[in-house]
């Protein structure tokens, strides 16, 4: 045999690698990149053939889902959904969603992404339907997510019954996790009540301020003054005005100041205190104890028209007249004062 002659398995093995180079070279000038198609289809807003080609791309894969392909066909799909305005196509991508939050629990990029569907939906009951069984298996972090999401959800679209009922039930799972230095605990009662006072069931709010009350929380403590004046409020609103003074009166010390703790507030509930004791038939009973403030504080002007008024609510036109001539000496040019005094000597039938 000619030594020079050309060994034809090597001659063969070389063709077979040139003709899967010249494949591969042919692949890779003539057919697109197909993450560029994608991203030209979903700019030309052709998401339905945008979609096609993920479905193929997916077709060639093997093993499990691929996150990238998953969160990009979650966008493509929502995009198309907001095009069609189609509540229907919007529940699909919570579908899908719900299934990639299964598929890689915990994952950012997916929480986000179902949010911004959810977000979307008209019908906040749709969602609350689809994502409550998700709460109910998931830890506490990612069910609040959840709970936040679904209640800004149902306030916004009008369905403020629902929000309030979704913020009592974070609340409600909050006081049994967060700990007693958590600032979320204040937060959480404070949206839960006002929830429940914008769906006009004030009670509801009560039930829920008082049960948050009875835990130790250093956070409620330094927010006190805040709920305090939000429990006088509430029982106001439900209708029990007296309790809701006696509850200002327990706080109050020997001169009137309501204390509570270790701190004196004057101003905040001060008026609240007024407003509570009108509405309870107590007016009366105020006036010995802004008396026995004034003999401490005799400059301060607040308190003599606090007095001028409650003397002529409680028909003392005198009194209270005299009460609203030492405030309008103290600040005579306060025009305020000048109509106050007209009008308390028009009511006692003294017009001067």
């Amino acid at each position: 045999m000619n030594s020079e002659e050309p060994d034809i398995s090597v001659v063969s093995a070389k063709g077979v690698l040139l003709v899967i180079l010249l494949v591969l070279a042919a692949w890779y000038l003539i057919l697109p990149d197909r993450g560029k198609t994608i991203e030209r289809l979903e700019k030309d807003g052709q998401f339905e053939r945008a979609l096609e080609v993920i479905g193929d791309w997916e077709s060639g894969l093997s093993g499990e889902p691929s996150l990238e392909l998953t969160m990009i066909k979650l966008r493509l799909m929502r995009k198309k959904a907001l095009v069609n305005d189609s509540p229907e196509q919007l529940v699909d991508v919570v579908d899908l969603g719900l299934k990639a939050l299964r598929d890689w629990e915990g994952n950012e990029r997916v929480i986000k992404g179902l949010i911004q569907t959810i977000q979307s939906l008209p019908d906040p009951r749709v969602a609350v339907g689809k994502i409550m069984p998700v709460i109910e298996d998931s830890d506490f972090d990612l069910a609040e997510t959840f709970w936040i999401t679904l209640s800004e959800l149902a306030q916004a679209r009008g369905e403020v019954v629902l929000a309030a009922e979704l913020r009592s039930q974070h609340l409600r799972e909050g006081l049994k996790r967060w700990g007693n230095d958590s600032e979320e605990l204040f937060d959480a009662v404070e949206k839960t009540v006002v929830l429940w006072r914008l769906a006009g069931k004030p009670r509801k709010g009560y039930d829920e301020l008082n049960r948050a009350l009875v835990v130790p929380s250093k956070w409620l403590l330094k927010n006190r003054f805040s709920l305090f004046a939000l429990k006088v409020t509430l029982l106001r609103e439900v209708g029990r005005a007296v309790e809701a003074y006696e509850t200002l009166m327990e706080a109050a010390d020997e001169q009137g100041q309501l204390v509570i703790g270790d701190d004196i507030l004057e101003e905040e509930l001060a008026s609240l205190l007024t407003i509570t004791a009108r509405e309870s038939g107590n007016e009366a009973k105020l006036i010995p104890i802004y008396e026995a403030q004034l003999k401490t504080q005799p400059n301060n002007v607040e308190l003599m028209l606090r007095l001028a008024r409650l003397y002529v609510a409680t028909e003392q036109f005198d009194q209270g007249i005299a009460f609203h001539f030492r405030a309008l000496e103290a600040e005579p040019e306060t025009l305020s004062h000048r109509r106050e005094l007209a009008q308390s000597l028009e009511w006692a039938g003294r017009p001067e």
